[in-house]
């Protein structure tokens, strides 16, 4: 498993609740790119009947975000965000 840099982890943080909330969703580790851009994609169309644009530009950037990362790299700030997570309840 390759380090990732700190431009990563800080982008990463900014999008944790996001990613965090695909985690949960998904189930389990390791989560593929395009399935974790696909989680969030549908996740964006399920909240659209609630109209939170907030919410929604938050999911945008997050998969931005994913989508400029390697294969390797999503999957490893998969793990980074389980584990920063992992004693916060939302």
């Amino acid at each position: 498993m390759m380090s990732l840099n700190l431009e990563i982890i800080q982008e990463s943080e900014t999008h944790g609740i996001e990613i965090n909330e695909m985690i949960k969703l998904v189930g389990s580790l390791p989560i593929r790119k395009k399935k974790l851009v696909v989680s969030m994609q549908n996740y964006i169309k399920e909240m659209a009947e609630f109209e939170d644009t907030d919410v929604e530009n938050d999911y945008q950037k997050a998969i931005e975000f994913i989508q400029n990362l390697e294969e390797d790299e999503v999957e490893e700030v998969c793990y980074y965000i389980a584990d920063l997570y992992k004693d916060i309840e939302f």
